[in-house]
Parts: C-alpha cells; sequence; structure tokens
C-alpha cells in the first residue's frame, strides 16, 4: 500500500497547484512521490498535452480511488476551500475574492435539507449528487405556497427547476419521485397539479372551484378538496419529459404556447393573474404561485437553447434553476438500492406538516340560502385571505445579497455571456428565497448568514451547472464525435508511448468513463474499419495500434 512519508505538505501543494491551473509547476518545486510516481506523471502528462483542468479533475478522481495516499491529499482543503474534484468546467469566471464565504459558515443552515439529501442519496443511489440539494429545495418552495415574505423586494419563495441530464444515467426521475413519496407521508401531496394540464386547464384550476359531486364526497375526500380550494393559486408542479413541454409551448397557435407568458407570471407572483375566454369567460387568481421541477434531457433542451435563442433573451429560461451534470460525472452509476421496501421517516415529514401548520391555512366558509320553506337553494363558497409570514433579514445578509448581485451583474459587463445575463440576474433572488425557505422552516423567519451563505453556496452550483448545460447543447453532434475520436486516438498513442505497447480496451477506457466497454470497443473498430487502427490480437484480448502513414 502507497503510503507519504517525506514531505507531504510540499506534495499537497505541488498537486493543488497543478489540478487548479492545469499546469506544470517548475521542476525546482516538485517533491518525491515514491509509490504514486506514475500516477502523478500521467497527471503531468495530462497538464503538458491539453491543460485542461477538468481533465485532470476526471482523473484525479479515478487515481484517487485506487491509490487511498493519493485520495487523501486530494481531500485537504486549501485556505478554507475544498478542492472540487467533481464539478469543475472551463471558461466560468470566479466570484471576487473579497466577497469570499467559507463553507463552515453555512454547515447547519438546514439540518431538514441534510437529512432528505442523505435519505435521497439512500433511495436514489445512481442520483447526480446536485440533484438531491435541488429536489429537496423544490419541496420546501412547494410547501411555502406564497406564504413566507422576505422584506428585501417584497420576495416571495416561487422556484422553477430543471434537472438536465441524460436519460437513464441520472435517475432524474427516481430522484424527483422521492420528493413527490415525502409529500403523500406528510400528507401534502394536494398541494401538487396534476402532471399534465393545458394553460386554459391551468388556469381554471388556480381560479379555484370545488369539485363536481362535493356533497357525495366521503368527509376525508371533502377536507382535501377544501384544501385544494383553499390553496388553489398556490401550486406545485412536477413535469418529467419537459422537453416535449418546450416542444409545444414554440409551436404558433398550438395548444401549449401560452404557458410562456404564463409561467413568467408565476415566478413573477403578482396580486392577481386573470384569464378571458369565449366558454369561461373571465377567470381570476388570487396570489398566483408555482414551484415547478421539470426534466429532461440536453437534447430536448438543444432545439430551443442554442446560442442566441429566444428563450434565453426573453427571461424565460431566466427564471429557471438549470442542474446538469458535467459528462462522465457519475460516480454513482454502478450504485445499488437498498433491499426492502422505502419508509419515509417521521424526522422528515413532521417539520414539514409543522411548519405548513405554522404559516397558516386560508378559511373556507360555506354561505347557504335559503328559501322561505327552510330549503336550501343556493350555496357560496368564500375563500379567506392566504397568510404571509414576513422573514426578518440581518443586515449583513442585505449587504452580502447586493455584493454578490453586483458582482454578478459586472461578470456579466465584462464577458461574453449575453444569452446568460439574464440568468446571472436573477440568480441573487434565488439564493435570498432558498436562504427564506431555510430560516422560515427552522428559525422562525430570521434569515441569518449561516441561512444566505449555504443558499449561496447552492446557486454558485447552479451557475457552474448553467455553464455546463450551454456548453452541453451549442456543440453539435458531430463536434462530439470529433472530439472523441481526437481524444481516443491521443489515449492510444500516449499509452503505447509510456509502455511501449499498444493498449487493450481495458487501458483505454480508464480515460473513457462515459463509455462501457462494448460501446467503446465499436467506437475503436469503426477506427479500424476505416483504416485508422490495426487491431491486434492476443488471445482473448486485442490491442489497438494506430497507423502510421
Amino acid at each position: 500500500m502507497e503510503t507519504l512519508t517525506k514531505g507531504t505538505e510540499k506534495q499537497r501543494a505541488y498537486l493543488q497547484q497543478l489540478l487548479q491551473t492545469g499546469q506544470v509547476p517548475p521542476e525546482s518545486d516538485r517533491p518525491d512521490f515514491e509509490d504514486l510516481e506514475q500516477a502523478v506523471q500521467i497527471l503531468e502528462e495530462i497538464a503538458r498535452e491539453s491543460g485542461k483542468t477538468r481533465s485532470l479533475e476526471l482523473t484525479a478522481r479515478m487515481f484517487a480511488k485506487q491509490h487511498p495516499a493519493l485520495a487523501t491529499l486530494f481531500a485537504e482543503q486549501e485556505q478554507g476551500k475544498p478542492v472540487d474534484l467533481n464539478l469543475n468546467t472551463p471558461d466560468i469566471p470566479p466570484l471576487p475574492s473579497e466577497i469570499y464565504i467559507a463553507p463552515e459558515v453555512g454547515e447547519g443552515a438546514c439540518r431538514w435539507l441534510h437529512e432528505y439529501e442523505v435519505f435521497s442519496r439512500t433511495w436514489s443511489p445512481r442520483g447526480y449528487k446536485h440533484f438531491h440539494t435541488a429536489v429537496g429545495i423544490w419541496l420546501l418552495s412547494v410547501i411555502a405556497a406564497r406564504r413566507v415574505v422576505i422584506p428585501l423586494g417584497d420576495n416571495y419563495t416561487p422556484l422553477f427547476i430543471a434537472l438536465v441530464a441524460p436519460t437513464t444515467q441520472y435517475a432524474k426521475s427516481t430522484t424527483a419521485k422521492i420528493a413527490q413519496k415525502v409529500l403523500k407521508a406528510a400528507g401534502l401531496s394536494w398541494l401538487l397539479a396534476p402532471d399534465i394540464m393545458t394553460p386554459q386547464k391551468m388556469m381554471s384550476n388556480m381560479a379555484g372551484s370545488l369539485p363536481r359531486g362535493y356533497e357525495d364526497m366521503e368527509p376525508e375526500e371533502q377536507v382535501i378538496a377544501q384544501l385544494k380550494y383553499a390553496f388553489s393559486g398556490q401550486i406545485g408542479w412536477f413535469y418529467d419529459e419537459f422537453g416535449q413541454h418546450l416542444d409545444s409551448m414554440m409551436q404558433q397557435n398550438g395548444a401549449m404556447s401560452d404557458f410562456k407568458g404564463i409561467l413568467r407570471r408565476m415566478d413573477d407572483c403578482a396580486d392577481t393573474a386573470s384569464y378571458d375566454t369565449i366558454t369561461r369567460g373571465l377567470e381570476e387568481i388570487k396570489k398566483p404561485y408555482m414551484a415547478l421541477l421539470a426534466s429532461m434531457t440536453p437534447a430536448d433542451a438543444r432545439p430551443h437553447a442554442g446560442r442566441g435563442a429566444k428563450f434565453w433573451r426573453d427571461g424565460f429560461f431566466a427564471r429557471f434553476a438549470f442542474v446538469t451534470p458535467p459528462a462522465a460525472s457519475n460516480d454513482d452509476s454502478e450504485a445499488r438500492f437498498p433491499i426492502g421496501r422505502m419508509t419515509v421517516p417521521m424526522s422528515l415529514t413532521q417539520p414539514l406538516v409543522k411548519w405548513h401548520q405554522r404559516l397558516g391555512i386560508p378559511k373556507v366558509e360555506f354561505i347557504q340560502k335559503t328559501n322561505k320553506q327552510g330549503d336550501v337553494i343556493e350555496t357560496k363558497v368564500k375563500r379567506g385571505e392566504l397568510p404571509e409570514n414576513v422573514c426578518q433579514v440581518d443586515e449583513d445578509v442585505a449587504k452580502a445579497f447586493y455584493d454578490y448581485l453586483f458582482a454578478l451583474m459586472r461578470i456579466v459587463r465584462d464577458s461574453q455571456f449575453e444569452d446568460l445575463a439574464g440568468n446571472y440576474g436573477r440568480l441573487p433572488a434565488k439564493a435570498l428565497r432558498i436562504a427564506g425557505l431555510f430560516a422560515s422552516l427552522e428559525n422562525d423567519g430570521h434569515i441569518q448568514m449561516c441561512h444566505w451563505a449555504k443558499a449561496r453556496e447552492i446557486t454558485e452550483v447552479w451557475r457552474k451547472c448553467l455553464h455546463i448545460l450551454y456548453a452541453q447543447i451549442n456543440m453539435d453532434d458531430e463536434s462530439l464525435s470529433d472530439q472523441a475520436e481526437r481524444k481516443l486516438l491521443q489515449i492510444i498513442e500516449r499509452l503505447t508511448e509510456r509502455f511501449k505497447i499498444p493498449p487493450t480496451v481495458r487501458d483505454i477506457r480508464m480515460y473513457f468513463k462515459r463509455y462501457d466497454s462494448a460501446i467503446l470497443r465499436e467506437k475503436l473498430n469503426a477506427l479500424v474499419a476505416v483504416g485508422t487502427l490495426i487491431e491486434l490480437r492476443e488471445g482473448k484480448k486485442s490491442r489497438y495500434q494506430i497507423v502510421n502513414d
């Protein structure tokens, strides 16, 4: 087993500089890595050839699993900042150092969210790690139902979150359904809207009415119907396969085209929203509010999210937090479900139920009109006002909010991120909403720096994810294929030079974790077929050699 006994601090500093800059430090600064020498030399070669920090970090993460001593070095922190081997993409400007917040400031900001993340990872083990956090926050946004007010621009707490990842690999739907099960276990699933509905039906539902046949319902069903009516204008919505929804919205005069404007208004939280149709007349939604969770693939988004696309520029995508994994980032792709049926613990449901009750429930009154004989000839339903719980915002939190806002505005001004300007401009408000949810749930609505620190940490992950998504959807299929082919040939050439023998599929796959062995073999065989590679058989193994001109 590898050991680190000499110059550990120098080794750590050398590796941190290598990973963070993508450049090999001066030879004079290089310590002896003893048993880890071969792994470090490979990292140095990658730095010399590409200089890409993301490639270095993916390789480092792979080596860390093989070499415990190396993992110890990577786990250390420099100046209070963790070395992030999982989420690093190029061309993402950092925040100014003067507004840096140490991660420990946000520790304990929301104990419930931490427990939810652990529970979600257990029962959706293949889910991308940041999906669990995002879905838990969406669940809180659903329950808040416009009853939490942040007195900094009169912010409410609606959140639109989109989980964007290739189909199957990152368990988007499985991760989202855990939140739905938690809501059901807490007796709050009635806050969710139907899975699929037209814009007209959504507006009609949100205007509110008791269902037909209410009088014939069982008492328990009547209670749920009254609650739905009381909160008819405030809904949670999970829309799986949201890419199909985008396609429908883009069809001129299509049945779904009105959703673009409706969703924008839901996020803005105006006092009322009205909708007039020939068949139903004028319908008015009081205190409209929506917490939306969507899932789709980068391929779904690509037709609508290219450079200069309307959705970036008209404020529609700006209202979404996109949570997107980097390519080849799912370390849990072979993780397994626990044995047994999932049971939602009361430690997750009880805080939600108590919070919902503490926020307040509008009263529903039935006013009956009778004739002279005492017979009921008309029943009207009156809904009370939606309660509002105003948070208290500390002065240092307000200052941090504006520091973050102005820093992001300067980044946009000094960069070429015109398409992403709207998303950047709304990130501080999203962070404030998240902080408000944390404080309302566990701190009597008092937003302190710990809540802001944790919320901003989350929105900074979302900012990185935004760039990841934008890069993925703006790289066409041909470019992806050409890039993979070039990298494949570079890896074969490098491995052949290092070990003086052409590599096997297993050797090559160390650098192509995104492909399983069968797919990688297909790509190699395709290069053999066109004469770029030669396949050398060694019993059951094959080695692949580049054909020299």
